[in-house]
């Protein structure tokens, strides 16, 4: 008798929360997220967020940023794109928010 197990992968949500744009350069790049979404299962929802602390802009308002992006795993190539665009954002958020 062969017993074979397989583990799939399923609801994969990705969370960053990270105070300034070094943290997002040095958190993740988009190669870590690509291996994580291919061990998912196929046809899966899969999510990223990132999350800014709060802090105080030079005017002595609080500030804080939350991006989203939602996709397939079988789209692989269009979720990575929106992780790409929101990475960007929100370090040009930390190096433009005075």
């Amino acid at each position: 008798m062969v017993v074979t197990e397989t583990t799939k992968v399923e609801n994969v949500s990705v969370i960053v929360t990270v105070d300034s744009a070094e943290d997002i350069e040095s958190t993740f790049n988009i190669e870590d997220i690509k291996q994580i979404i291919e061990s998912s299962a196929t046809n899966e929802v899969v999510s990223f967020k990132i999350i800014g602390n709060e802090n105080y802009r030079s005017n002595g308002n609080k500030s804080s940023l939350s991006y989203r992006v939602e996709g397939n795993s079988n789209d692989l190539e269009s979720f990575l794109i929106g992780i790409e665009k929101i990475r960007t954002s929100a370090i040009n958020y930390y190096y433009n928010k005075n």
